[in-house]
């Protein structure tokens, strides 16, 4: 089993999961099926487990392919999530602000500087 693990062979396995089978994950990823299963069977190979279940019309995922499809989905989450945050401080609706000054000011910026910020 090798130390890398390449994420972008995991889309493939992924799609192919999803779409139920390697030519439809094919035509999903704009790609020839015989890409979708190099891929697949190359992280098999790093990952020195089987991940797929070739049916007749159909690819399922062992306890193995669960565990990935289930460790890419998280990935996505944490993604989306950090995007996320991201926006939310490019658009500064939520941060930290600092503010000092001295204290004959504190009640003129409370009274209005202050709550206008707030809004």
């Amino acid at each position: 089993m090798s130390d890398n693990l390449t994420d972008s062979r995991i889309v493939y396995f992924f799609e192919a999961v999803r779409c139920g089978t390697i030519r439809a994950a094919a035509d999903f990823l704009n790609v020839a099926p015989s890409e979708v299963s190099r891929q697949i069977g190359l992280l098999e190979k790093e990952l020195d487990a089987a991940l797929v279940e070739r049916h007749a019309r159909s690819v399922k995922p062992p306890d193995a392919g669960q565990c990935v499809i289930e460790y890419f989905r998280e990935q996505l989450a944490h993604r989306d999530d950090l995007l996320s945050r991201l926006q939310e401080l490019r658009g500064l609706r939520t941060g930290q602000v600092n503010i000092v000054l001295g204290e004959g000011f504190v009640s003129d910026l409370l009274s209005g500087p202050m709550q206008a910020f707030c809004k």
